[in-house]
């Protein structure tokens, strides 16, 4: 995105911060989107200087207006909360694609463990008997 949408972004959401908009809010916003050309062209300047251009017809500024102003500013301040979300999802899931295509194994294995083992006799609690040495494998390795 756009450093002059950013910015503008910026400015809607510190219009709503002061909590209440006021005509002097209204005009200061257009009086900068009048001078960011580059703003007006793309989202959300297109958004707001078409309710600014309805905000001033009359040469008047009615609490309706503002309300209804009001009420574009939230609505960009969501929308922009929702693209932010969806940017960070998209670079994470990228981050994440790469780190897992770095990461060996792509299957888990365990390691080849030769074991010997002492069996205690069933007839006599005394005697072990030591076994030959084995092996356990996990289905993809192959004893050595």
């Amino acid at each position: 995105m756009e450093a002059s949408a950013i910015d503008l972004v910026q400015r809607c959401d510190a219009i709503l911060a002061s909590g209440e908009i006021s005509e002097n809010d209204a005009y200061d916003l257009a009086d900068w989107l009048n001078r960011n050309d580059e703003a007006c062209r793309c989202w959300p300047g297109e958004v707001l200087v078409s309710e600014l251009k309805q905000t001033w017809a009359d040469a008047k500024v009615t609490k309706t207006e503002l309300r209804k102003l009001t009420a574009v500013l939230r609505s960009i301040h969501k929308q922009w909360a929702v693209t932010v979300r969806d940017e960070k999802r998209r670079e994470a899931d990228l981050f994440v694609q790469q780190l897992a295509s770095s990461m060996p194994p792509p299957v888990a294995e365990m390691p080849f463990v030769p074991i010997e083992l002492a069996i205690r006799s069933h007839s006599d609690l005394s005697l072990f008997y030591d076994t030959e040495p084995i092996a356990i494998a996990t289905p993809n390795s192959t004893p050595k």
